[in-house]
């Protein structure tokens, strides 16, 4: 299924991950034969009143006034993550507002057993699978910062202190619409106390060989593309076999396989990879595709860098996946 494939009408189920404005980020949009069975959607609860008994999902009017409420034992709230469900397909495809046959309570969290074993109680309600000591892990959208040591994701207050680890990132790159996996333990007031932070918007991509290095800085710059040292970036020479190398132990002309999350000004470098020569390589979203000049641009999500290429031995424009570019 293409985009351009999708019709006015068409029954789809999408998955993804919503953000501070409650638009769904996408990860997979899949076509339904036939006609709907259901309708029903996932979000944060928002301007409840519960006079009228509605409230919004994103620019959805929910009307629960005759709905079965599930897993709602404190009730709903703002915020409250909840599925809607239209089991009697009363909804009109095209309108703003649904009523409701099921709201249920919803925590996007995994019930983990131990450090490495994830349990099947996945996506179910806080009060019943997550209670004080449960082990979670839960990946999302940072909605709200909620002072200097907490913010809020999925409906679900995180806190976090000095021992808190933190991978691909530090505390403050944290801020509402940062992409983030949240390991750690359910306290007595239902607030996840994180013991791991780990940043997922880590899908920058450059390989090539150093032109420049800064000690002072802390940076070198591949293929034209600054790449900033953190110090948490582990850096590999798999050529002397040394799997805790440093930005010192690098020279220009090394060739280099960098992975790591894009700034304004740089790629914060995650793993930096020493290896054998081999080409070279940006990962971006392209843009500005002149099928006329044969060209794309892309800018992997660096704005100071803008690489340009030539597809003139292609036969006809054809679209380059960015993980692929």
């Amino acid at each position: 299924l293409s985009l351009a494939g999708i019709q006015v009408g068409d029954v789809l189920e999408v998955s993804g991950l919503r953000d501070a404005d409650d638009n769904i980020v996408a990860s997979f949009i899949e076509r339904e034969d036939g006609a709907a069975e259901k309708y029903e959607v996932l979000g944060n609860v928002r301007d409840l009143d519960t006079t009228a008994q509605t409230f919004r999902i994103g620019g959805l009017t929910v009307d629960y006034s005759t709905a079965l409420l599930d897993d709602l034992d404190s009730g709903l709230a703002n915020g409250r993550l909840v599925e809607v469900k239209d089991h009697q397909l009363v909804y009109t495809p095209g309108a703003f507002s649904v009523i409701a046959s099921e709201v249920e309570g919803k925590n996007l969290i995994d019930v983990r057993e131990d450090d490495d074993d994830v349990s099947d109680d996945s996506a179910d309600d806080l009060d019943d699978n997550a209670s004080e000591g449960s082990r979670v892990e839960i990946e999302s959208f940072v909605t709200e910062m909620l002072g200097s040591d907490g913010f809020r994701l999925a409906g679900l207050e995180v806190r976090f202190d000095s021992a808190t680890v933190f991978e691909y990132g530090v505390a403050a790159d944290l801020a509402v619409g940062v992409r983030v996996e949240v390991y750690g333990v359910i306290d007595a007031d239902g607030v996840l106390q994180a013991t791991k932070i780990e940043f997922e918007d880590n899908e920058a991509r450059v390989a090539g060989q150093i032109e420049l290095i800064d000690l002072d800085a802390q940076t070198l710059v591949v293929f034209g593309v600054t790449v900033q040292v953190a110090a948490s970036t582990e850096i590999e020479n798999d050529l002397l076999d040394n799997d805790s190398a440093t930005l010192a132990d690098l020279m220009v002309g090394d060739y280099v396989e960098v992975e790591g999350r894009a700034d304004d000004v740089a790629i914060v470098a995650s793993e930096i990879e020493v290896d054998e020569l081999d080409r070279t390589e940006l990962r971006g979203i392209a843009s500005n595709v002149d099928a006329a000049a044969g060209t794309v641009e892309a800018d992997s999500e660096v704005r100071i860098h803008r690489l340009l290429v030539l597809l003139t031995d292609l036969p006809v424009l054809v679209p380059i996946p960015h993980d692929h570019f």
